[in-house]
């Protein structure tokens, strides 16, 4: 053991020396010591008082800056590059849906996925629709191309994560069960039963995701060129068509007033330029793993569509399920912003002849 100094103290290191804490410690307990040689048992307490009083303080700001940064919800940021230009987005959501001319309600539920948005419009005494939009859409769009349904339906439209609208910037794994675990969420806490379920291109694969979770709650369900039925990557679907969307504008609008068509461009060339489209990987859904579903499955398909008409996709869509009914083929090429009038209202005509009841 080494020799105690005068003062009656050791010497501190010089590690803790360069300790800012230590040295006034050190200091400290130096000045008192040197006034009181004697003193040892009141130098300790002062040092021990002192440490205890100080790591206290400090353990107390580190508990608080870890509640304010991990136990408070952190903003994501926003799949458009730039703010201004989520801004015009939601102006057009806002007005193309003010434009359809019908009294609808807006409707925010918290879910475990984030928030998620509903438009809900028709007769509150109709048969419930559930209605799902494709990639790179939004509810507004299409609700105008389904905008006969109305009169017929209590339709919510929901508006998918992860996907242009007013839900969460949220894009769950393609590979797990995430949608169909947020869409029970969603309608269980809308206490929907006997659900009409209507998905279009990626809102298809939703549909598919949440039959598969919890096909009672669904008396039937119209997949509108369903993704999912080919290994395709989003890419190969998305960046093609954007690429052709202001060539098919000028030729045909969407299928809404022709004075909207201005408006619409812009929405697209937003879409286009300044959003982060969904690149991922389309999983392969199975036939076993749509064996529970017995429920009455209708399909439309494009006739000149690649993906889903002469393709793997027509042949193998009657293939998945029981109850599987005839597939309504469309002649056109796709459902895309530019589909024609006459393609939406033979797939409206079809839907409202089977289950406009």
């Amino acid at each position: 053991m080494g020799t105690r100094p005068e003062g009656g103290l050791y010497p501190c290191s010089t590690h803790n020396l360069q300790d800012p804490f230590h040295k006034l410690s050190h200091d400290a307990a130096r000045g008192i010591a040197a006034a009181q040689p004697t003193s040892h048992l009141k130098v300790r307490n002062f040092i021990s008082s002192f440490s205890i009083t100080f790591w206290n303080d400090q353990l107390s700001l580190i508990a608080q800056f870890c509640a304010m940064t991990f136990d408070q919800p952190q903003p994501r940021p926003s799949y458009f590059t730039e703010a201004a230009a989520k801004v015009a987005f939601l102006q057009y959501y806002d007005q193309t849906l003010d434009e359809l001319g019908v009294p609808y309600e807006s409707l925010r539920i918290e879910t475990t996925f984030g928030d998620t948005h509903l438009t809900i419009c028709g007769p509150e005494d109709a048969p419930p629709i559930v209605l799902l939009s494709p990639e790179l859409s939004c509810t507004p769009l299409l609700l105008h191309k389904l905008s006969t349904l109305l009169p017929h339906f209590r339709v919510f439209a929901i508006d998918l994560i992860g996907q242009p609208g007013k839900s969460a910037e949220l894009r769950p794994s393609l590979m797990s069960e995430a949608l169909g675990q947020w869409m029970h969420e969603l309608l269980t806490r809308l206490r929907l039963r006997s659900v009409l379920l209507i998905g279009v291109s990626f809102g298809a694969f939703v549909a598919l995701q949440a039959l598969r979770l919890n096909p009672t709650v669904y008396r039937a369900a119209v997949l509108i060129a369903p993704l999912g039925m080919t290994p395709l990557p989003l890419a190969q679907i998305q960046v093609p068509a954007l690429q052709r969307l202001e060539q098919n504008l000028q030729l045909r609008p969407l299928a809404i007033e022709s004075q909207q068509a201005d408006t619409f461009l812009n929405y697209a060339n937003i879409i286009r330029d300044q959003y982060r489209a969904d690149l991922r990987q389309i999983p392969l859904v199975t036939k076993e793993q749509m064996a529970g579903i017995t429920i009455p499955v209708a399909t439309v398909v494009f006739q000149d569509d690649p993906y889903l008409s002469a393709g793997p996709g027509a042949q193998f869509l009657p293939q998945l399920f029981q109850n599987q009914l005839p597939p309504l083929i469309v002649p056109a090429k796709s459902i895309g912003p530019t589909g024609s009038v006459d393609c939406w209202a033979a797939i409206v005509t079809s839907i409202i002849a089977q289950y406009g009841k």
